[in-house]
């Protein structure tokens, strides 16, 4: 199947479930804060970045007084934690179920509906969960640790006056490649732990073998993917701008007529287009994850996949 069929059949998929647009709000990694936020992400940096400065170096000075705001962060990040693996979860299970992909009869799996899925689910959540976080945070983390690793040598003036652009281009290029490797990884890996129920060490060995085999492919499909979900986003962001400022141009016009409404038609009006980006976000992140359900299925065949350390406790639903 290639890239174009795939896409069109999570295109048609995507806007034939508006019910997982909001899994897809929980997908969407921070990039619905452009729309949330008043002022967006410039905003959130200028008026934020100073605040929270100040707060660590009040911490550092009182660590008495950081017990409870690191508490409620760390409670927080688990909170996101859990949303955003749940969330795929159950979009992933629930389109597997609905498009009947070729995982289902690998597992001796029926295909379930209504209730009978939605408590399928969420006992596959809390079986997989125990696997599906620590490979985020080991995939996280790897990319975070990688990615200052490259920046200390110009952050502390390790890299020559005449070599710096040099190291950038350097630097550039092998961070790329490292997100890549580990996008890829975390993408397959996680969807291997999702739909086949593997192990944290099985996911990363399978997913290394799989990119070792089959790069040509994957780099093909994945630079096409990436490459409609930023198109798309960036016309769904200018679309929604530039109605906005249609909208915002006929409102200074209204305030000639009545001028006591433009205020409270201003607030409205931004809440509404906020709400649009927030749910053009939401739909590309269920597009993107629907693709790759897709494509896996036809890459991945189940006997290429080691056996399921949780063989004992897996939860499936006999055919009957």
């Amino acid at each position: 199947m290639s890239p174009l069929v795939i896409f069109k059949k999570a295109a048609v998929n995507t806007f034939a479930s508006p019910g997982w647009w909001l899994l897809g709000f929980f997908l969407a990694g921070g990039l619905h804060v452009q729309w949330i936020w008043p002022g967006g992400y410039e905003a959130l940096i200028t008026e934020w970045l100073p605040k929270i400065t100040s707060w660590f170096i009040y911490w550092n000075l009182h660590p008495e007084r950081a017990v409870l705001p690191f508490i409620l962060l760390l409670s927080a990040a688990g909170a996101a934690l859990l949303l955003t693996n749940g969330a795929k979860v159950w979009l992933l299970i629930s389109a597997a179920h609905t498009h009947r992909v070729s995982f289902l009869g690998a597992q001796k799996t029926a295909v379930l509906v209504g209730p009978e899925l939605t408590h399928y689910i969420i006992r596959l959540i809390f079986r997989v969960l125990p696997q599906l976080i620590p490979f985020s945070l080991v995939t996280t983390l790897t990319m975070l640790v990688l990615t200052t690793l490259l920046a200390v040598p110009l952050a502390f003036g390790l890299v020559s006056q005449a070599s710096v652009s040099v190291y950038i281009f350097v630097a550039l290029l092998a961070w790329i490649l490292v997100v890549f490797v580990l996008s890829v990884i975390s993408i397959v890996g996680s969807y291997a732990i999702i739909l086949y129920q593997r192990s944290v060490f099985q996911a990363v060995s399978f997913s290394f073998d799989l990119l070792l085999k089959r790069y040509q492919i994957l780099i093909r499909f994945t630079v096409s993917l990436l490459g409609v979900y930023i198109l798309s986003y960036l016309f769904g962001l200018g679309v929604i701008n530039n109605a906005q400022h249609v909208v915002f141009f006929t409102t200074r016009i209204m305030a000639f007529i009545a001028p006591t409404l433009v205020p409270a038609w201003v607030i409205v009006i931004s809440a509404l287009f906020g709400l649009l980006g927030v749910i053009w976000i939401s739909i590309l992140n269920v597009f993107f994850n629907l693709s790759f359900l897709f494509f896996f299925e036809q890459l991945v065949t189940p006997e290429s996949l080691p056996q399921p350390a949780l063989q004992t406790t897996m939860l499936v639903a006999s055919t009957p």
